[in-house]
Formats: C-alpha cells, sequence, structure tokens
C-alpha cells in the first residue's frame, strides 16, 4: 500500500504531521446484486439527517430526481406509499 507522511503548520503556525494512504479507492459492490460496480448510494431519507446509502448499480437503482436515486428496497416501498395516497 502506497502511503506517506506529510508536514504542514497550520494558521496558528503549528506544525503537524499526517500519515496519507495512496492506495486505490476500493470499489463499492452493489448491495442487490453484487456488482462491483456501485455508482450510486440510497437517498432514501430513514431518519431525520440520515439517508438508507445501500450501494447500488446502475441496474439496480431507481432514479428519481436530481442527484437523488433509490435501491429496490425503498423504490419499492416509495411506489406504494404514493399509490396509497393517490387512492387514500
Amino acid at each position: 500500500m502506497p502511503c506517506h507522511w506529510i508536514r504542514f503548520k497550520d494558521k496558528d503556525g503549528r506544525e503537524h504531521v499526517a500519515h496519507v494512504n495512496m492506495a486505490a479507492p476500493r470499489k463499492r459492490r452493489c448491495a442487490f446484486c453484487g456488482c462491483p460496480d456501485a455508482k450510486a448510494l440510497c437517498d432514501y431519507p430513514i431518519a431525520p439527517g440520515k439517508t438508507c446509502d445501500k450501494p447500488c448499480c446502475s441496474n439496480c437503482r431507481q432514479h428519481v430526481g436530481p442527484d437523488r436515486d433509490y435501491c429496490r428496497d425503498h423504490w419499492d416501498f416509495a411506489s406504494r406509499e404514493a399509490q396509497g395516497r393517490l387512492f387514500a
């Protein structure tokens, strides 16, 4: 794993040392099909300020808006929830 140490000073002149890992980032696997090419995280809100964040490939995600994707589980849930509001 290529890594190195960097030395820098903050705005107050204090010196700091940091370890930097230069290894290539690991590819995320899709949570549904196992594909090693997960490009998106699920944006379905599960709590205030928290989203699902399951990694999804382009085949297993549903694009629902600008920079917003849902995983298979939450797309199904959101679809049923929306249908319930339509026919209530």
